[in-house]
């Protein structure tokens, strides 16, 4: 291995154990046993490295999106959640440190990929409607806010499993069809089950009255 890949390997393994701001350019060249020369000849500074780190993060994600199918369904959505949920486990110390999330290298990269799922989002919701697997819009505004919530979900997802000590090995698939389904024409929940299984399907999530049986118990 390469010693600039060695570096942006063990960099990221550091940053998501210790934290990006916990760790010092130096301790970082401890850790990867090589000198503080070494390390700059690679990278001048933590901030490049956190731009090399970023742009490789981005360049995988594009690259496993393009595997999927280009016709907007959701399948394709369930499919790119699952691919943001790994990348945001890989890169953890970026996902879950709101202030590095925001800092000029990496927000706008993170602003243009919500603009293109929300985007992508209200495609599909469009497609379905027209192929009749959705039903039209009700209330006007409503599927604006459901395309921004699918997102903003699949975004937030991972940080707070990981905050309240959930599974981390459940993606929020359940979730986000817990939003859609109840807006799927009877045409589409036959197209989901078929894909999806019937299993999957009954598997979505406690029903809203074992909720309240298990609140009152408590009581």
């Amino acid at each position: 291995m390469k010693t600039k890949e060695r570096i942006f390997i063990t960099s990221i393994k550091i940053f998501n154990k210790y934290g990006y701001n916990s760790i010092s350019f130096q301790e970082l060249a401890n850790y990867l046993k090589i000198s503080r020369g070494n390390l700059t000849y690679h990278f001048k500074d933590k901030e490049f490295l956190l731009k090399y780190i970023s742009n490789q993060m981005w360049i995988e994600f594009e690259n496993e999106k393009q595997k999927t199918t280009i016709l907007p369904s959701f399948e394709n959505i369930y499919n790119e959640i699952k691919i943001f949920n790994k990348l945001q486990k890989k890169y953890s110390f970026i996902f879950l440190n709101t202030h590095l999330s925001s800092h000029p290298i990496i927000k706008s990269k993170f602003r243009d990929m919500m603009l293109s799922s929300v985007e992508q989002n209200k495609a599909t919701i469009l497609f379905s409607i027209q192929i009749g697997n959705f039903k039209p819009e009700a209330i006007p505004g409503t599927y604006n806010n459901l395309a921004f919530s699918v997102w903003m979900v699949s975004n937030y997802w991972f940080f707070q499993q990981r905050t309240f000590g959930e599974k981390e090995s459940e993606d929020a698939g359940r979730m986000i069809w817990s939003l859609l389904l109840p807006f799927f024409t009877i045409k589409g929940l036959k197209a989901f089950k078929k894909y999806f299984g019937d299993k999957y399907y009954k598997s979505i999530g406690m029903s809203f009255e074992s909720n309240f049986e298990i609140m009152n118990s408590k009581i």
